[in-house]
């Protein structure tokens, strides 16, 4: 008996050191896909999903000279999605600084935008 609870034990502790790493993996790509640049240019897509396109004037980082797409797909809901499209009319119109964030990494899976001043 003795033996069997030392091993689950051992079993446990690996599980919680180890799942942390496994977690942290699911978002390593997780980043800011542009940062501390402005808008040139926000539209609509055609298409059978919700969504838009922003091109920044940013002219390095991952989605350097790429569309930028927010799909209602990668947030939790509409209303998200369409405060998402408010700030990226807000920052085109006003000439604003952003950053823009992608949950996987990619510049087809922006999902938030922080305007700064």
């Amino acid at each position: 008996m003795k033996k069997a609870i030392k091993k689950s034990t051992f079993i446990v502790i690996a599980l919680f050191i180890l799942s942390p790493l496994s977690i942290s993996n699911v978002n390593a790509a997780a980043r800011f896909i542009a940062a501390g640049t402005t808008l040139k240019a926000v539209g609509s897509v055609f298409g059978k999903e919700d969504s838009f396109i922003v091109i920044t004037t940013s002219d390095s980082g991952p989605c350097f000279n790429k569309n930028i797409l927010f799909k209602r797909s990668s947030v939790l809901n509409d209303a998200i999605h369409a405060r998402n499209y408010s700030a990226a009319l807000t920052a085109f119109a006003s000439n604003a600084k952003i950053n823009i964030w992608s949950n996987d990494g990619t510049c087809e899976g922006a999902n938030h935008i922080l305007l700064a001043k």
